[in-house]
């Protein structure tokens, strides 16, 4: 009922200000219905073909996918969702956290939005062995690259206090652009 809800309002308001088309498939997941999950992902694809993807989203769709039996798919799509938060992966594994002091890109990167993913979404997993089979080796094969990318982030929080240096601004932004080389680079592998 509520993916319906928000299918509707999706349609009064394509643009979604409020990020309904998030909400829409992980709804269908947990109603069971793959076909409707996979629909709205096909329709976001579509539509939405320069939109930032939320890593709750990214998560779905991976599993949609490998429910569908898209393996490859989703192998790339929950390296992109591991990389737009590194803190889901391990919690739905079961697994060590990735440390927390850390600088996030933004709001969806950080701990609490991953906290939050576990409460309302884990079930999931915990349904798909095949899911999580996927999503460990995923894990696992990005563990050089989320070393790298946790180390830089430790370094840009630790810098983030020293606003008296001179060339602060310059500095940021080359840090900044790090992160977002290192990102790049390990979604393709």
């Amino acid at each position: 009922e509520s993916a319906a809800q928000f299918e509707e309002l999706l349609s009064l308001n394509r643009r979604d200000n409020q990020g309904v088309r998030f909400f829409i498939p992980l709804l269908h997941l947990l109603d069971e219905n793959t076909e409707g999950a996979a629909l709205h992902f096909e329709r976001y694809a579509r539509d939405y073909s320069h939109d930032f993807a939320e890593p709750s989203f990214l998560f779905g769709w991976a599993l949609c996918l490998t429910l569908q039996g898209d393996e490859t798919t989703a192998r790339l799509k929950y390296r992109e969702a591991i990389l737009g938060n590194i803190y889901i992966a391990p919690m739905l594994l079961e697994s060590a956290e990735t440390t927390r002091a850390l600088w996030h890109p933004n709001e969806r990167a950080e701990p609490n939005y991953a906290a939050e993913f576990i409460d309302s979404y884990a079930l999931l997993w915990d349904r798909e062995a095949g899911a999580l089979r996927i999503l460990r080796e995923c894990w696992e094969e990005l563990q050089s690259w989320i070393a790298e990318i946790v180390e830089l982030r430790e370094r840009m929080a630790d810098f983030q206090d020293q606003r008296f240096e001179p060339d602060y601004k310059k500095l940021w932004q080359q840090l900044v652009a790090e992160d977002e080389r290192l990102a790049a680079r390990a979604l393709k592998g």
